[in-house]
């Protein structure tokens, strides 16, 4: 190597470590691999002794996680699901390796819960692993009720009934072969007017800081102390088709996003930040869909591909 390529090649050495500077400040953490070729292009690592020497060289700490291997990451997700459940791509605590590190060693965050037996944010379940589940649940007290299952850990009600071909709970008991006893208890007080109701769930709403999507009927038996069978009682509505007529917008109400919708929503955020977002912050963006969503619209793997439409 000449004098000039030396010295052009220490010059991108200090430019690459002023920038993993600037960006581990502006993340408040060490930026991976991926997050600094989404700011900054790729420089090529390799020419500078690889990505994590040049992290050290800006005087910045390794992601431990990178040493892990495939299988264990793998196990400490699983570790961590069967205590907590499947943490969405944007809520992937510290303590486990980052959603750019799974998309960076199996491809994307779906295709890595699949290899691990979850389908989506949902463990997939034999019908004999069911009907066992529940048995063990019931004859130990863990489940009570349908409702026991909302913990996040556990299969939902409607994985029960999309396996056992089944449309309500007193169906799924009979073939798990157990009974429960009701643990509905009625409120002391019915005598509940529509607007006093519709008083209650939106001073609720407000209380729990879900001014837009509304209180969910599991929030209602908690904190209400009755289920939203008394809405119906007084309305002769559900409560998610009243939500919509209070103006609010319930979690459950899927929106369609179009390329022009998604391209709209970046265009104004790179006139906000002034600059391309990076996937982190694609990801933890309420407006815009999730990063699989957004690939699958636009038939790509890459943001790239869907920056350039941008004109």
């Amino acid at each position: 190597m000449d004098k000039k390529s030396d010295r052009m090649s220490k010059e991108t050495e200090l430019k690459i470590i002023a920038r993993l500077q600037t960006l581990a400040k502006k993340l408040g953490k060490t930026p991976t691999r991926r997050e600094y070729i989404t700011e900054y292009g790729n420089p090529e690592f390799k020419n500078y002794g690889g990505y994590n020497a040049m992290v050290i060289k800006s005087g910045l700490i390794v992601n431990h996680h990178v040493m892990l291997t495939d299988e264990e990451i793998k196990n400490r997700y699983i570790e961590y699901i069967k205590l907590h459940g499947v943490p969405k791509s944007n809520e992937i605590p510290k303590s486990l390796p980052s959603y750019d590190m799974i998309c960076t060693r199996f491809g994307t965050y779906k295709a890595f819960l699949k290899s691990i037996g979850y389908d989506s944010y949902r463990k997939e379940y034999t019908k004999e692993e069911l009907i066992k589940f529940l048995q063990d649940g019931i004859d130990n007290g863990t489940i009570k009720s349908m409702f026991d299952l909302n913990n996040p850990a556990y299969p939902t009600h409607s994985c029960f009934y999309e396996s056992f071909g089944v449309r309500t709970w007193k169906e799924v008991l009979s073939i798990a072969g157990r009974k429960l006893e009701s643990t509905f208890v009625p409120h002391e007080n019915y005598s509940f007017t529509q607007e006093e109701l519709k008083e209650k769930y939106i001073e609720l709403s407000e209380k729990l800081g879900k001014v837009k999507t509304g209180a969910s009927n599991n929030d209602v038996r908690k904190h209400l102390g009755f289920t939203e069978s008394v809405f119906f009682i007084a309305f002769k509505k559900r409560l998610t088709e009243l939500r919509r007529e209070w103006g609010y917008t319930p979690r459950d109400a899927k929106k369609v996003y179009t390329e022009e919708m998604i391209l709209n929503i970046l265009k104004s955020k790179i006139k906000e930040y002034g600059r391309e977002l990076t996937l982190r912050e694609i990801a933890s963006c309420k407006e815009l869909p999730a990063l699989v969503t957004i690939y699958r619209i636009f038939k790509t793997t890459s943001m790239k591909d869907v920056y350039k439409k941008i004109k």
